[in-house]
């Protein structure tokens, strides 16, 4: 609701920083925990940044490593808003700051790729990649 309606109220809640969303329990995060906004008075436009979409692995994939490599390579994008990106594997962060990284896996197993940019938006890919 926009700060101006008439029937417009102050109210503070409580809620994690946006990096944090992906690891946060589904009851924690803000699309639960914030309320919808007001269909009769909503709130003042505000230039929303391009989504961040990560390319390259969808959700639930089994990624296999081609015939006759040792490893993994799985070539990604991160396309939408504009500045830095911060790369994160398993929860621990890549060396690398670009759009497109090209990730080498060596061992099988679960992966969780995560993405964010500087305005805080994250997009994430939770994958099995096989290695044998």
């Amino acid at each position: 609701m926009a700060a101006d309606c008439p029937d417009a109220t102050e109210k503070v809640l409580d809620v994690w920083p946006l990096p944090l969303e992906p690891w946060l329990p589904a009851t924690e995060r803000r699309a639960v925990r914030v309320p919808p906004s007001s269909t009769t008075c909503p709130p003042l436009s505000q230039d929303a940044p391009a989504p961040l979409i990560l390319t390259g692995v969808r959700e639930g994939a089994v990624i296999k490593r081609l015939p006759g490599e040792s490893r993994v390579s799985l070539p990604l994008q991160a396309t939408g808003n504009s500045g830095e990106r911060w790369w994160f594997l398993n929860g621990e962060p890549l060396n690398v700051k670009g759009r497109v990284y090209t990730l080498l896996l060596d061992k099988s197993g679960d992966y969780q790729l995560l993405v964010m940019d500087e305005t805080g938006q994250v997009a994430t890919s939770e994958f099995y990649a096989a290695v044998i």
